[in-house]
């Protein structure tokens, strides 16, 4: 039960880890874009 958790806590802190990365990565991504249109 105990490992269950902690593996259903890392799995969470991952998939926002990754949602985190993903955002960054897109606003970045934005950004150029909109830099080289202007």
């Amino acid at each position: 039960m105990v490992e269950n958790a902690a593996l259903g806590a890392s799995d969470q802190n991952r998939c926002a880890l990754i949602g985190n990365m993903a955002a960054a990565i897109l606003k970045a991504l934005e950004t150029y874009a909109i830099e080289n249109i202007l």
